[in-house]
Parts: C-alpha cells; sequence; structure tokens
C-alpha cells in the first residue's frame, strides 16, 4: 500500500515516479567514492607546490651565497650569512650552508628537508651552485 502525500491542489503517490529501486543511494556511493579522489588530488597538488616553491628558495640562497663569496675581499662566512639573512623567515629557515672559495671556484651549497602539510611528506633539497672567484690582476 503507498501513502498519498497532499501538494497544493494536486494528490501525489510517495514512492512513485521516474526512479528505479535499483539507483536508490547511489548517489551517496558516487561521492563517497569521487570526494576522496579530489581531495587526493587538491593534496598532491599542494605537496608539489611546496616542494617547488622549496626548491626555487634554496636555488636562491645558494645563488645569493655564492656571489656575495666569490667577489673580490668576500669570504665563505660572509657568503653563509647572506643565505642565512635570505632564508630567515622561509620554510628551508634550518637549511645547512656550506661556502668553499677557493683560488680559483667558489662552490655554495644549500641542503635541507623540505616542508609540507604532511609531516612525513617532507623531502630533501639541495642546490649547488659554482662559479670562478674574482681576483684582481695586476
Amino acid at each position: 500500500m503507498q501513502r498519498r502525500a497532499l501538494f497544493g491542489d494536486r494528490i501525489r503517490l510517495r514512492g512513485s515516479g521516474d526512479r528505479s529501486a535499483r539507483e536508490r543511494g547511489v548517489v551517496t556511493l558516487e561521492n563517497v567514492i569521487i570526494y576522496p579522489a579530489i581531495l587526493l588530488f587538491f593534496a598532491i597538488a599542494l605537496h608539489v607546490g611546496i616542494q617547488f616553491h622549496n626548491s626555487n628558495v634554496t636555488q636562491a640562497a645558494a645563488t645569493i651565497a655564492l656571489n656575495t663569496a666569490r667577489v673580490v675581499g668576500g669570504t665563505g662566512g660572509a657568503g653563509e650569512a647572506a643565505a642565512r639573512d635570505y632564508l630567515a623567515g622561509t620554510p628551508m629557515d634550518s637549511a645547512a650552508i656550506q661556502v668553499e672559495r677557493g683560488p680559483e671556484v667558489t662552490t655554495a651549497t644549500v641542503s635541507g628537508v623540505s616542508t609540507s602539510f604532511v609531516s612525513w611528506l617532507g623531502q630533501r633539497v639541495e642546490h649547488r651552485v659554482s662559479a670562478p672567484t674574482e681576483r684582481w690582476i695586476d
């Protein structure tokens, strides 16, 4: 027996209509599958974006350290200090910085663990740049 419900001036039978009994709950099942997939896609995109940003930050810090240390009168300590100043306040602020200034070539290396919105997904990031050491020739 079907129940009757009044809507305005017409009578409609509940349970009757175009939907079959087989389609009940399909939307819920689709949402259980689709929403987590969409969230996973956005989480992966966010993680890749954070990794890309941290890679750019370490590359810039290594370049700053190199350019500071390789000039005439520059030192490895000055290059490290310049890189630390640049990294202050960034997600890579605890990165290891190493600058080697030789008579011919200066090399700067910045490495650290990239942050992520999921703590166990952090990846190691390292950038090494080299350039000729500037010298004054009389």
